[in-house]
């Protein structure tokens, strides 16, 4: 047996808060097609340390937004590109949603396809999706904003981000072009937040 055909485990743990407000705010975002399970799906992973901090990172998109959070972990785990099915990120909401303490933590751990998530004596075990979500990186401007005279977008789309927003937050809207994407500027309580919203045509 090579190494290359050993199961590797991997594993992190987060704040229950924070992983609450990154699963709530990137599910609103995620398409609700289960024809199409990439975009019916939210995309974890946990790269190698940066600046000495880990960090979880989520995105969704249904092909009219998309949305990304970060936020830091505990220690130094690593979690790979992991797409997890919208049903059953909602089951992990469920499970830690009645737990307002501010000190407790969720494990993620990753063995082959099967992620197991444990939150005080509970565990929730499911596949990973096989899948590849879509490049996205390059699709956040870094041009400088232009004024515009107008855009029309989708008003219960855009009504979503008030649910994401933090408590000392507002929803700040910043434009690129008449045609270009909208980008969304969020203010989170754990998580550092960045979206965009495609207008409507």
């Amino acid at each position: 047996m090579t190494i290359e055909n050993i199961t590797r485990t991997n594993t992190i743990t987060i704040n229950t808060q924070a992983l609450r407000e990154l699963l709530e705010g990137t599910s609103t975002q995620a398409g609700t097609d289960k024809s199409l399970p990439v975009l019916n799906s939210i995309l974890l992973l946990s790269p190698a340390l940066q600046d000495g901090q880990g960090k979880l990172i989520a995105v969704a998109t249904d092909r009219y937004r998309l949305i990304e959070g970060e936020v830091t972990i505990e220690g130094e785990g690593i979690l790979p590109a992991t797409l997890i099915r919208l049903e059953d990120v909602k089951k992990v909401i469920a499970m830690i949603k009645a737990d307002k303490s501010p000190q407790t933590s969720v494990t993620l751990q990753k063995q082959g396809d099967t992620i197991t998530i444990s939150h005080l004596s509970q565990a929730l075990v499911f596949q990973a999706l096989d899948g590849t979500f879509p490049p996205y990186t390059h699709l956040f401007p870094t041009d400088s904003p232009i004024p515009v005279e107008g855009i029309i977008f989708n008003p219960t789309f855009f009504a979503d981000y008030g649910k994401i927003s933090g408590k000392k937050g507002g929803v700040r809207v910043t434009f690129y072009g008449e045609k270009k994407p909208i980008g969304i500027g969020l203010t989170g309580d754990a998580v550092t937040w960045r979206a965009l919203l495609m207008p409507m045509r």
